[in-house]
């Protein structure tokens, strides 16, 4: 039960990550900020990532996560924190040149609360194999 409430719980903060997203979002456009180009060519691949770990997540919770699972699970989660490094960088680096600080802010929001997804779905495949670990040593009632 304690796993399935912290599967809950992570569930939920991605939830409210995705929000944030969407705010910041129609805070771009009710304000016509733009961002430029090359943010929105890194976005794409970011998101990618992101998204192929929540389908790893999905198609855990219907079935078991080895251990190698679980490896996976955190080399798919330290990919998305170098592209959350890398998307920073790059914002840094426009910002520099010369961009529009309001729109690569906005930009900066986005990547943090994307990988603030992967940190939550690290967690939820942590609790699956913890929760499986605990059926495997759960004493058997007998009737």
């Amino acid at each position: 039960v304690a796993s399935i409430m912290r599967i809950v719980d992570e569930l939920e903060s991605s939830a409210d990550a995705v929000y944030n997203i969407m705010i910041i979002l129609k805070r771009k456009k009710s304000k016509k900020v733009e961002f430029p180009k090359p943010s929105k060519n890194e976005l794409t691949p970011y998101l990618e990532l992101v998204d192929q770990f929540l389908v790893f997540i999905r198609d855990h919770l219907e079935h078991p996560m080895t251990d190698g699972d679980l490896a996976e699970a955190v080399s798919m989660e330290k990919k998305i924190n170098k592209m959350r490094k890398s998307c920073r960088k790059s914002a840094r680096k426009r910002l520099q040149d010369g961009s529009e600080v309001r729109a690569e802010l906005m930009y900066i929001d986005i990547v943090r609360h994307i990988e603030h997804i992967g940190d939550y779905a690290l967690n939820i495949a942590e609790a699956i194999r913890e929760s499986e670990g605990q059926l495997q040593h759960a004493p058997v009632e007998q009737a």
